[in-house]
């Protein structure tokens, strides 16, 4: 019955749909899958009647239309349309001639629909509950143990590596001489540009205070915190003169009037004054370091002699802080050279003081216990024993030392060398 009424409906508009010609109707795929979507396409040289399309597909039951398009037009003035459908059942469809076409193509309209793949399979039956067993925490003791012996391992390399220096570490660094200093601080200042920018107090003070650094530290005059006048009598009174002495005092009562007086020279002589403190420090180069060598402090002539000998470099200069604190008093230093052996040296209290500040917590323990017994076995027993409870409470002691700002691991001030000298660890400086 339905396919008749479909055949009435064709005739009904076929007065319409006959007088058209040149129409192309035709779908997307002749395959597709139950439930996808494609086009059927409508080409034709007049306007395509839409409606009456519709009215006649909504009486195939298969056909299941989504959405459609009116009718357009191209700029060749051909019509086109097209309505998404889909189709819910698997079997074989024939869409009719819809607009009674003589160029109708019966394959263009044919499509097979076909079910999805593995729709129709049969559910699995459901499996009864098994009861399994736990999981072994033997496991789990393995991994923690594990972690422990590594923990135990790197805290024996810790106390294996003691207070041996890393090969290649030791080096002697002579640090920059005050000539070097001042013509890098020229460099710096020239780059600034200030007396071409007008500001020339601020040229005029930096000016001064690199010549007074150099004639303190290189001509070993003091210059820093003293007036012009009495740079100037320290110079007369000093067994060599510097060369360009009379310009020197020039350069220094015009750094005054810069300072205090605001009283600058001709903008002609501000760059002639800064390439006069460059001559000078260039020409007294040879005298800096003639009084650098006279007056340099190292170990040799700091200690007595059978002291600076346990230095592995008895003539390197001795740092500063240590220069400017050093007591009367010796006392013992020990250096762990290996897990449960020592050496033993004697050094300033108050630089023995600083070593021991500038240990870590493991450290500090690692010395303690080779202090409770000279014999190495009950030493290693006394190790072998606090090694479990270290790595226990490692994670503690870490939170505790950077709460506290304190070392872990830190070493201090001085090192042992391959052959049991000592030698500075710049980095504690």
């Amino acid at each position: 019955m339905r396919q008749i009424g479909v055949i009435i409906l064709l005739i009904l508009s076929g007065f319409k749909l006959l007088s058209q010609t040149d129409i192309k109707q035709y779908i997307d795929t002749t395959h597709m899958w139950i439930g996808d979507q494609q086009n059927l396409n409508f080409e034709s040289n007049q306007e395509i009647p839409l409606a009456e399309i519709t009215t006649i597909l909504d009486t195939l039951s298969w056909f299941q239309i989504i959405d459609k398009s009116p009718s357009t037009k191209n700029e060749t003035g051909r019509y086109f349309c097209k309505i998404i459908f889909t189709v819910f059942d698997s079997g074989n469809y024939q869409i009719p001639n819809l607009l009674q076409s003589s160029e109708f193509n019966p394959n263009a309209n044919y499509v097979e629909v076909r079910d999805v793949p593995d729709q129709k399979q049969e559910l699995l039956a459901i499996k009864d509950i098994e009861e399994t067993t736990a999981p072994s925490k033997l496991t789990l003791y393995i991994i923690l143990a594990s972690i422990l012996a590594l923990i135990m391992l790197g805290i024996l390399w810790f106390f294996f590596r003691a207070d041996r220096v890393k090969p290649g570490r030791v080096d002697y660094i002579t640090p920059p001489k005050p000539y070097e200093i001042a013509i890098q601080k020229i460099k710096e200042l020239e780059s600034k540009k200030l007396w071409q920018r007008n500001e020339l107090k601020e040229y005029y003070t930096d000016i001064n205070f690199i010549l007074r650094e150099f004639i303190s530290d290189g001509l070993n005059i003091p210059a820093k915190e003293h007036t012009s006048r009495e740079i100037i009598h320290a110079i007369e009174e000093s067994q060599e003169k510097p060369e360009h002495f009379d310009q020197l005092q020039s350069s220094l009562k015009m750094a005054d009037y810069a300072k205090y007086a605001n009283k600058f020279p001709d903008i002609s002589e501000h760059q002639s004054q800064l390439e006069f403190v460059t001559e000078f420090i260039q020409k007294n180069i040879p005298l800096s370091n003639k009084i650098l060598n006279d007056n340099q402090i190292c170990w040799s002539n700091l200690l007595q002699a059978n002291l600076a000998n346990q230095f592995d470099n008895p003539l390197e200069i001795v740092p500063e802080i240590l220069q400017n604190n050093i007591s009367k008093d010796n006392t013992d230093l020990i250096l762990i050279s290996g897990l449960f052996s020592s050496e033993r040296f004697e050094l300033p209290e108050t630089w023995v003081r600083i070593h021991r500040h500038k240990l870590g917590q493991l450290t500090r323990w690692h010395h303690n216990l080779l202090s409770q017994s000279k014999i190495k076995f009950i030493s290693l027993i006394l190790i072998l024993i606090c090694l479990p409870v270290i790595a226990i409470f490692l994670p503690v002691l870490a939170i505790v030392a950077y709460v506290n700002k304190e070392s872990l691991f830190s070493r201090g001030l001085f090192l042992l060398t391959s052959k049991n000298k000592l030698v500075i660890d710049k980095s504690k400086l």
